[in-house]
């Protein structure tokens, strides 16, 4: 039985590199969840002792993982817009990709629904509190990313990452439609400021006395912001001639990019510490270009940095990303409040890391199920009705 389990382990971890320079992109979603899921589980976890000092600063630098939800928002402004400023560059009047809306569909609702519907029945059939059905029906049309029921946010709090998700989703090709007589160029330039300058006014609008609260941050448009960034790459990638030897230098700026992140979580923790003197802003504005530098690693994929992005488990960490993304937090919640709580649950080092990463490890095997019985075998469905589709 352990030697079955273990080929099954290292026949769905290890994923051998193509040597494609897009084999890092995984690696870098990979990343992203990592410091999601470690900020939730580390430094929710809050041990029975008194930081001070670099503990206390390596304590809430782990807690800047928030910020791997901004990076995956610059990877999916990237990965997402790319092909259609590739049709866009060779025919100027396209606005719209064939399987646009089906692909994007079978890939995220699924999960999500498939996650609203286990949520509901465990609030209900274990915790008996059925005032969570509602918060789970608002869910599934993101509602409480519209209109303020701060309630619905203890359902599952990530939700209202994913239904921002969905709004840049169904915005791109409406601009791309709006644009299709201008220029590449100039449609580059008015899309990328147009998430950076629209989300910024409206987070502001009416003055910053709620910035930094989970609704206003989900609210349309206000977190868009760091699509930009990914819509900036996708311009420049798709002008990049694909057998330049510029891309080799290019990949050069990958490391500034993995720096210049590292900095900026780094500033996170120090906001966190002196919330008053640092603004809420800095950190938004600096993880989005940041992870558009480190994105510069998918122009060589013989370099080094692109060569640790592709790791396998890296890799498939970011491959089962969005399945660990919507699982972990009430598994974490639920575990450590069965630990004794949030705040001061734990009694020592060992007992702290034995109440984080429990959980942890648990909600990431249920995401590996999830993705490989359930997501994928629908993806690969959908994929082959389009092209059976295409075909005739």
């Amino acid at each position: 039985m352990k030697n079955t389990f273990a080929k099954w382990l290292r026949r769905k971890l290890v994923i051998p590199s193509s040597g494609h320079h897009w084999d890092c992109l995984d690696g870098l979603r990979g990343m992203a969840i990592l410091m999601v899921v470690c900020g939730h589980a580390l430094f929710y976890t809050t041990p029975n002792i008194r930081f001070a000092g670099w503990p206390r600063i390596a304590h809430a630098f782990v807690g800047a993982g928030h910020l791997g939800v901004q990076v995956f928002f610059v990877l999916s402004g990237f990965l997402i817009s790319q092909p259609f400023f590739a049709a866009k560059r060779n025919n100027p009047q396209s606005w719209y990709l064939t399987g646009y809306v089906t692909r994007r569909a079978l890939k995220i609702i699924p999960p999500a629904y498939l996650t609203i519907l286990c949520f509901t029945a465990y609030y209900c059939f274990v915790e008996h509190d059925f005032a969570q059905i509602q918060y789970g029906l608002q869910w599934l049309a993101g509602i409480p990313d519209f209109i303020s029921v701060p309630a619905a946010f203890g359902f599952n709090p990530v939700f209202w990452s994913l239904w921002v998700e969905v709004e840049f989703y169904v915005l791109l090709p409406v601009l791309f439609l709006i644009f299709r007589k201008t220029s590449y160029w100039k449609t580059c330039v008015a899309m990328v400021l147009l998430f950076l300058i629209v989300p910024f006014l409206t987070r502001h609008w009416g003055g910053t006395e709620k910035i930094g609260w989970l609704f206003h941050n989900a609210r349309f448009p206000n977190g868009l912001t760091n699509f930009s960034w990914g819509l900036l790459f996708a311009c420049l990638y798709t002008v990049v001639p694909q057998a330049s030897g510029q891309r080799k230098r290019l990949a050069l700026i990958g490391y500034w990019g993995i720096a210049s992140l590292a900095a900026t979580m780094l500033l996170e923790a120090n906001y966190y510490l002196m919330a008053p003197v640092i603004s809420f802003e800095i950190p938004l504005h600096l993880s989005g270009p940041s992870t558009f530098l480190a994105l510069f690693f998918v122009f060589d994929p013989a370099a080094m940095g692109t060569r640790f992005f592709s790791i396998p488990f890296i890799r498939y960490l970011g491959m089962v990303s969005y399945e660990w993304f919507l699982l972990h937090f009430l598994i974490l919640d639920r575990f450590r409040t069965g630990m004794g709580g949030i705040h001061y649950a734990t009694k020592n080092l060992g007992h702290y890391f034995f109440v984080a990463l429990t959980p942890t490890i648990l909600s990431l095997l249920l995401a590996m199920l999830t993705y490989h019985y359930f997501s994928m075998p629908i993806i690969q469905w959908g994929r082959s009705r389009l092209k059976s589709k295409t075909i005739q």
